[in-house]
């Protein structure tokens, strides 16, 4: 029984093979047609543009690893954010991720409660801080707070910035 399947196979196989010799008159019958056929004018070669050397003198440059010179003419905003206090569990935060959920008052006393991302609400009042930008909460009303950010220019100089977070409707 091995050897009838052994047998059939390469009978089989054979078939195959010779399947593929066919006439294959139509190929090259195409192909000597295109070899008839004109070649057209070649394209001429694109011309090369010769660009001119320019040198970089960049001595007279400051170097782009160093603070630049602040500008004295200009005024600024005061100093910057103490970055030497202990920061509050908000002021890891993007300001963007926090939302007004409501706000209070107790004893005269407004408080907002601040939802972050995590589901967790937060209850700050004016003096506390926000979001990544060192914002101080300036005032609170019955739908806003109101901030005062501190954000560096293109000079490296701090810049107040004021910014409202309106509450969620």
């Amino acid at each position: 029984m091995n050897f009838s399947l052994k047998f059939i196979f390469k009978i089989s196989l054979i078939l195959v093979i010779l399947s593929g010799c066919q006439d294959n008159h139509d190929l090259l019958a195409f192909i000597a047609e295109v070899k008839k056929r004109p070649s057209g004018p070649l394209e001429p070669m694109p011309s090369v543009q010769i660009y001119e050397n320019h040198r970089y003198a960049s001595s007279m440059l400051r170097s782009p690893f160093q603070a630049p010179m602040p500008d004295l003419n200009t005024n600024t905003s005061g100093k910057g954010p103490d970055v030497g206090r202990k920061k509050e569990a908000l002021e890891m935060l993007p300001i963007d991720s926090l939302k007004l959920v409501g706000a209070l008052q107790k004893n005269g006393v407004f408080w907002a409660l601040i939802l972050d991302k995590s589901g967790i609400v937060h209850r700050v009042t004016v003096g506390n801080y926000l979001g990544q930008s060192y914002g101080k909460i300036t005032n609170i009303s019955e739908d806003k707070i109101e901030l005062t950010e501190m954000v560096p220019d293109s000079q490296g100089r701090w810049q107040k910035r004021p910014t409202t977070m309106n509450l969620l409707q």
